[in-house]
This record gives C-alpha cells, structure tokens and sequence, in this order.
C-alpha cells in the first residue's frame, strides 16, 4: 500500500493538491 500512496503522491506532486486515499483513508498533503 505504501508504493499505492508513492506512485498517487508522485503524480500529483507537480499540481500541488492534496491526495486522499480512500483505501486509506488518509489524505495527504502534497506541497
């Protein structure tokens, strides 16, 4: 799940915004 969340954050990281991981459930912060 971890690789889930590298490859989710990678590509919204030139976007700035934040990721919410329903199978998470936990949003996170991209800056």
């Amino acid at each position: 799940m971890q690789l889930l969340a590298e490859m989710y954050i990678s590509k919204t990281s030139d976007t700035g915004v934040v990721v919410g991981q329903e199978s998470l459930g936990q949003p996170r912060l991209v800056s």
